[in-house]
């Protein structure tokens, strides 16, 4: 009833919103019945909807992309395998996941460390916000065997410098064995606001996560799968028998996140507003506008949409001029057939005139911006921005079981009737920074920040009060970090009462961290970016530094290129759950160093190849071992991992590669597939006059042979084991997308192998991935 309820509020909000898009639509449509059909045509997709996270800001700068309008990828439904690596998962969707990819999180601050579930979190640094002029809805729903995804998003201005937003997601899928049910949803409110000068600006969101998954251990009987013994999946035992309450895994994740800037240098009076600023530049600062103000001067961007490239006139001052400018993003394709749709000036989004040009040849009637020179006028000097970010977030992670028996747990704790685990903590930042960033938008040489957050964390578990009491104060003893310096000094200290343990459930503790940025522009295609940040306050992660450098230098061989090499340096506290833990089956207390990290990279970019090559060089690295226990490895660990990536269009075919190579001395440590490869092939064609764009294909993914980490769903997490060889299989899917319009279709076959050669895939021990399956489904637009 309760989903009803929620379906229902959703569908009153977004149905005036349709609403207003058709009646928009209408009054276009009659618009141009009024003139020439010869002439007029309508703007093109995403022609003015735009949008960042705030993973594309740097600085005050901000890398905006459109929209995605294309049908490239768009057959990827899952939440997960979008991401930037592969990853590890137990075939369900909505399930626990980790990457394929050897990675440690180099993050300031309070880590717990249990990320089974992340990657189907919404989190504020992932929320797109977005640039646009009209309201703009996307809606999108996949239906397969049981299993249904259903996500929106909804943005628009409620005042000229105020745009709201809503996004949500749904996540329901069975899954093929018993009790693998998922069942997860997500919601955010986002906000952005900046004043008509753009000295003040706001940004902000509210995100809401409620993930809860059925957790049945995976199949009892690994060898009725591999043979083939029993077909119907549903009949399958599973390692943790069903009961009246089932085993079951919620993570709740809630936040709130708002940042303010403020220039405390006006513009100058009689400086010009275009004052070092270029047609190319889209957005640079967090003001939420294009160029200076919402009264900048029009911008044209060329996009690529499909085979097809479009420049779009914006129309975003009061007054407009009839100088149109080309944005200098190179072109895609070697070759042009289609034509280039020019649009004029014009509020109602209609188009006027179409010009024919091919690739390296531009037409006269197309002037190019001309360069301007630096307003002598302008602001000279500036006192800089202050900014103030706030982030609230509360994060719980639950598990229930009523198992008494022996078959799955190894250990039994306070209780062993009834098994209900909850750990969670609030974690309030503040953070107070200047930059020398200008309201002016020329560009610095030297750009500088420096920043100190402070961040108070509340933890609590309520296993604890049960059993550990000090006598004397009726409390729980002291927590390890709270006491290790005491510990260290005065071994007698450390109780020798049998069974007593140092975890306090319920804490709290204070970190400040100070950090810095800079970025020198030493020549037009040289960088230079430098990061540092110190944590000090309370015993956990006090001590933690992290070093990062970046050099980048673009247009090396050709126009469009990027050579960029990096170095980070950290030295940070393993997660906190490595550390200590008291649950009904798990209690541990280590008091692990900390890990001293060197990460060093370099990697080259151009339109159609990425060559990169990583090495990680870890001490005292922190994980879980075969045993399910925490270890600290006390050695060196190094991982080496070399990335090819290529993108070509022969034709209308459009090919993609992928291959990842990674290799570790130490591979008792450490266990993921050396070799990673994807593979896709795309054949795009338009049908009645490209009315009906489509685009079929497949595409292969193999990992090879290795010991996949197996699953602890009472922790969340991945552990070690040297049992079973999962990998060396590969999944094959084929596809079929098109586009009506705005409106976007996939029917997809995943993996249409499945059985063939054997049935041995697996990703996890006792978690086989699905058989061949049959999905569907809708991406709906409205816009304009």
């Amino acid at each position: 009833m309760r989903n009803r309820r929620l379906f229902l509020l959703i569908f009153i909000f977004l149905l005036p919103l349709c609403g207003f898009s058709q009646r928009l639509q209408q009054q276009q449509d009659q618009q141009q019945q009024t003139q020439p059909d010869s002439l007029y045509y309508k703007t093109p997709d995403s022609s003015q909807v735009f949008h960042f996270t705030l993973n594309d800001v740097c600085f005050d700068s901000i890398k905006q992309t459109h929209i995605d309008t294309t049908l490239y990828r768009h057959e990827i439904y899952d939440p997960i395998k979008r991401r930037e690596y592969p990853v590890h998962h137990l075939g369900n969707l909505g399930l626990a996941h980790q990457s394929l990819v050897f990675d440690i999180p180099h993050k300031p601050g309070f880590q717990l460390g249990m990320k089974g579930y992340d990657g189907y979190l919404f989190k504020y640094n992932e929320i797109p916000y977005y640039e646009l002029w009209t309201p703009y809805t996307k809606l999108y729903y996949v239906q397969g065997p049981e299993e249904q995804l259903f996500s929106g998003d909804h943005s628009q201005k409620v005042m000229s410098n105020l745009t709201l937003g809503l996004q949500f997601r749904f996540i329901k899928s069975l899954g093929a064995y018993i009790r693998q049910k998922s069942n997860h949803k997500s919601f955010a409110l986002k906000a952005r606001y900046h004043t008509r000068d753009n000295r003040y600006s706001f940004l902000g969101s509210y995100v809401y996560n409620k993930l809860d998954a059925e957790e049945n251990g995976g199949i009892a009987n690994d060898s009725l799968f591999t043979e083939n013994l029993e077909p119907e999946r549903n009949l399958f035992q599973v390692r943790l028998p069903e009961n009246k309450h089932k085993a079951r895994s919620r993570v709740r994740h809630a936040g709130v996140h708002f940042q303010q800037h403020f220039f405390i240098s006006p513009r100058k009076k009689g400086g010009s507003k275009q004052a070092g600023k270029s047609p190319q530049t889209a957005y640079d600062t967090l003001t939420g506008s294009f160029g200076d103000s919402l009264r900048a001067a029009n911008t044209a961007i060329i996009d690529t949409i499909g085979d097809s490239l479009y420049v779009v006139k914006r129309t975003i001052s009061d007054s407009v001029s009839d100088s149109l400018y080309i944005d200098q993003t190179e072109f895609a394709n070697d070759t042009l057939t289609d034509s280039l749709l020019v649009a004029k000036p014009d509020t109602t989004g209609i188009i006027i005139d179409t010009i024919q040009i091919t690739r390296k040849t531009k037409t006269d009637s197309i002037k190019e911006a001309p360069k301007q020179k630096p307003d002598k006028t302008g602001l000279r000097f500036s006192l800089g921005k202050l900014s103030h970010v706030f982030n609230y977030r509360r994060t719980s992670h639950m598990y229930w079981d009523q198992d008494t028996t022996q078959s799955f747990y190894q250990h039994f704790y306070p209780d062993s009737d009834n098994f209900y685990d909850s750990i969670y903590y609030h974690k309030f930042s503040n953070e107070i920074a200047w930059s020398n960033g200008r309201i002016d938008s020329a560009k610095q040489a030297l750009k500088v920040r420096f920043a100190m957050r402070h961040d108070l964390v509340k933890y609590f578990s309520d296993r604890g009060y049960d059993s550990y009491f000090d006598e004397n104060t009726q409390r729980p003893t002291s927590n390890l970090f709270k006491s290790r310096a005491k510990l260290e000094n005065d071994p007698s200290n450390i109780p020798t009462k049998p069974d007593s343990i140092l975890i306090d459930p319920d804490m709290q503790f204070n970190q400040f961290i100070p950090s810095a940025r800079f970025r020198l522009q030493l020549l037009p295609h040289l960088s230079i970016l430098a990061y540092g940040d110190f944590v000090f306050g309370e015993v956990y992660n006090q001590g933690d530094v992290h070093l990062r450098g970046k050099i980048n230098y673009s247009h090396l061989f050709q126009k469009g290129d990027h050579l960029t090499g990096q170095l980070n340096l950290a030295r940070q506290e393993p997660f906190w759950f490595l550390h200590e833990m008291y649950s009904n089956h798990f209690q541990w207390q280590n008091n692990f160093k900390k890990q001293d990290i060197i990460n060093a990279g370099v990697n080259y970019r151009n339109k159609n190849w990425y060559a990169g090559l990583n090495y990680h060089l870890v001490n005292n690295y922190a994980y879980l071992g075969t045993d399910t226990m925490p270890h600290q490895f006390s050695g060196e660990l190094s991982v080496l991992r070399a990335d090819l990536r290529s993108h070509h269009r022969l034709g209308k075919f459009t090919l993609d590669n992928r291959v990842i190579y990674q290799q570790t001395a130490q591979s008792n440590i450490i266990h993921f597939p050396d070799l990673i490869a994807k593979t896709s092939l795309r054949f795009n064609l338009d049908l009645f006059n490209g009315a009906l764009r489509t685009q079929t294909g497949f595409s292969l993914f193999y990992t090879s042979a290795y010991y996949g980490d197996a699953y602890v769903p009472a922790l969340n997490s991945f552990h070690l084991q040297e049992y079973q060889e999962t990998g060396n299989h590969p999944f094959a899917d084929i596809f079929i997308n098109l586009k009506i319009k705005r409106t976007r279709f996939f029917f997809k076959m995943s993996h249409v192998n499945g059985g063939f050669p054997e049935y041995n895939y697996f990703m996890s021990p006792h978690y086989p991935l699905r058989d061949r399956e049959f999905r569907f489904g809708l991406d709906w637009k409205f816009y304009d």
